[in-house]
């Protein structure tokens, strides 16, 4: 399989008043194409600084970083913003939709920065697939947390990305909801597309069929194909 993401002795070093502090400390990770992995640990561990790092919504201190061959360490903001929307899609916990907004429009919200081929036509198909068809004119706000992450989901596919980020997409549901949305994402993985999930729940990383464990910013275990619940 082909590497879609290669970090080389990423350092992420931040200032707080006179002191330095280490978010992430050489971290060395491949991720090839297709990929389900979660990036694990607690509160405070690195994990979603790096996850910023590899959707350039951050950049390094120091290291490299290879996104699908192309050294993104050293091109522009522009170029890297067209990366992020176009092969990148992003799962928040906190969702991050427009309250007011129906359910079609805030899928078809990254439309406004990229080309989508017949994007309402897509968008249709994309709130079918995650179940909320019955719900497409409803607002945001009149909707449950399990169908708003699953407005997410659909609007984090709406460009057809190689790469989902999922940053705690399952942190503010019930187990049963946290479930439903685990499996739609492993649906997506078994489409084709590398999904990278973080947690700090060991229930949620076992979805993926590798965990990659971060503490104190430096990564302590890479662990594949043990304990995954799709099987």
């Amino acid at each position: 399989m082909a590497c879609v993401i290669e970090l080389r002795d990423i350092e992420k070093t931040y200032r707080t008043g006179r002191a330095n502090m280490v978010a992430l400390d050489g971290i060395d990770l491949s991720i090839e194409k297709g990929e389900f992995t979660a990036i694990m640990g607690p509160s405070g561990s690195g994990k979603s600084t790096l996850m910023h790092i590899v959707g350039l919504l951050d950049k390094p201190t120091n290291g490299v970083y290879f996104f699908e061959g192309t050294d993104v360490s050293r091109i522009g903001k522009r170029r890297q913003a067209q990366i992020r929307n176009q092969r990148i899609g992003f799962v928040f916990q906190q969702f991050n939709l427009l309250s007011r907004a129906g359910v079609l429009d805030n899928v078809l919200l990254p439309t406004i920065y990229g080309p989508v081929r017949k994007p309402v036509e897509r968008a249709k198909e994309l709130v079918d697939a995650v179940g909320l068809k019955s719900r497409i004119r409803n607002r945001s706000n009149e909707l449950s947390g399990g169908e708003i992450q699953r407005v997410a989901i659909a609007r984090a596919l709406i460009m057809d990305p190689n790469i989902i980020l999922a940053d705690e997409p399952t942190g503010n549901l019930d187990s049963k909801t946290s479930q439903e949305i685990l499996g739609l994402l492993r649906s997506i993985n078994e489409d084709g597309a590398t999904v990278i999930l973080i947690t700090h729940d060991q229930e949620v990383a076992r979805y993926a069929d590798r965990v990659v464990n971060i503490r104190d910013g430096r990564l302590i275990s890479d662990d594949t194909g043990e304990g995954s619940q799709h099987a």
